[in-house]
């Protein structure tokens, strides 16, 4: 599609033109059609983590690592036994789902055709959903829910719809986790690519706080949380241009 990449080289997406497109409320429909996963044709001989969209630098695995291990230590022990129902926000080919095969009824939900199928193949008693998570109407409800990477994907006219359809969807004391890099510098506010978001801390809990209790909110590492911006950011090869996860901070919240 001809608009797809116009947005995605930048021409109609960038700090000059986004705040026009936001002003009139068009940012949600261009970044819905601008998102590269739609038609997205993965290597299939590639790694799941590869598939999913990270690289399999020494520093990123070290990242996803402590990302799943964080998972692991949230959800764990909550599972009580299969009835335990958790839901996977972009789910992707089911690199993360995979944590929890076997232990609980299992969902995802992706936009992208092609992840949907190889997630399919690799959690054969999932329920794997193709199709965009605020358009989808569930019929059940989940125990926690999380969203590994995709919170960029959810710009300012969606994110408070995203939360809350996450609150109406969960179980009483249900847990929501969430990773996301955070903005590390003031231009990230500025709207500069709108297929690629970055938000505060301080925001995100200012949009959150009537539904939820924020249990745990740090940069990635674990050692400290990000106030207003990353002073810390770690640049990749291309400088911070380039992005990286390592430059992120988990969310973990408790529905009221």
């Amino acid at each position: 599609m001809i608009v797809r990449k116009l947005i995605q080289r930048r021409v109609i997406n960038n700090g000059w033109i986004n705040p026009i497109w936001r002003f009139f409320n068009l940012d949600a429909w261009l970044n819905n059609l601008s998102q590269q996963y739609i038609d997205y044709k993965p290597d299939e001989s590639l790694s799941l983590q590869e598939i999913a969209g990270y690289s399999n630098k020494p520093e990123i695995n070290a990242t996803l690592a402590l990302i799943h291990t964080k998972l692991g230590d949230t959800i764990s022990p909550m599972i009580k036994d299969n009835r335990f129902n958790l839901l996977d926000i972009g789910c992707g080919p089911g690199l993360f789902l995979k944590d929890f095969e076997g232990k609980c009824k299992l969902t995802g939900i992706d936009i992208s055709e092609a992840m949907v199928r190889i997630a399919k193949k690799q959690l054969s008693n999932a329920q794997i959903i193709h199709s965009h998570f605020l358009k989808y109407n569930f019929l059940e409800k989940f125990d926690a829910i999380y969203s590994i990477g995709v919170l960029i994907y959810f710009n300012h006219g969606q994110i408070k719809a995203f939360f809350s359809k996450i609150y109406n969807l969960l179980n009483a004391n249900g847990v929501v986790f969430v990773s996301y890099p955070h903005a590390y510098r003031p231009a990230d506010l500025q709207y500069p690519d709108f297929t690629y978001v970055n938000y505060t801390s301080e925001f995100l809990e200012s949009i959150v706080s009537k539904n939820f209790e924020v249990v745990y909110h740090k940069h990635v590492d674990g050692t400290r949380k990000v106030i207003g911006y990353d002073n810390k950011a770690i640049p990749n090869s291309q400088g911070f241009e380039g992005r990286t996860y390592q430059n992120s901070s988990i969310l973990i919240l408790k529905k009221k």
